[in-house]
């Protein structure tokens, strides 16, 4: 049955497929300028403005949206962003945010904040969370309910189901 699906949306002559979605690893790895932003000095000043705001509502990080978490001079780089997220090459590194020295909860707040801007949060587990740490718990890899974040194990190569 999905061999019929993906054969009914995917044709089997790929050549004639274009747009900036169509990319190889290799072609993309002599692009970096293309994918790689850096944020620089006045964009995390303005996401360190931005966490602030939002920690002063007092809100719960899950209760905090878009109006909470103002991106300043970094909302035009960020709309530009989440434009080639959703119409682009479907992917962009951002390097170089301002966690040094920050609790757990201001980075949370500041990858909350942002997330906002790009989306809607879905359940990432089955426990529905929407927002988790990759830290090693000491759990076992080869537990069937846990999570290979939560271990030491090497992580394979893999990209999780998404819409982006």
């Amino acid at each position: 049955m999905m061999t019929e699906i993906a054969e009914a949306v995917m044709p089997s002559d790929t050549s004639s497929i274009r747009g900036p979605q169509i990319w190889r690893g290799p072609e993309m790895a002599t692009r970096k300028n293309e994918w790689l932003y850096k944020i620089t000095d006045e964009d995390a000043l303005a996401l360190e403005d931005a966490t602030s705001i939002a920690r002063s509502t007092g809100k719960e990080i899950l209760d905090l949206d878009t109006n909470d978490f103002p991106l300043g001079t970094f909302e035009p780089r960020l709309r530009a962003i989440r434009e080639e997220l959703l119409r682009g090459r479907g992917f962009t590194l951002i390097r170089g945010l301002p966690i040094d020295g920050r609790s757990i909860e201001d980075v949370a707040i500041l990858f909350w904040g942002i997330g906002a801007h790009l989306g809607v949060a879905v359940s990432q587990n089955a426990k529905g969370h929407v927002l988790g740490h990759v830290k090693d718990l000491g759990h076992d890899y080869s537990d069937p309910v846990a999570r290979g974040y939560q271990t030491s194990e090497r992580l394979p190569y893999h990209t999780d189901y998404s819409d982006l």
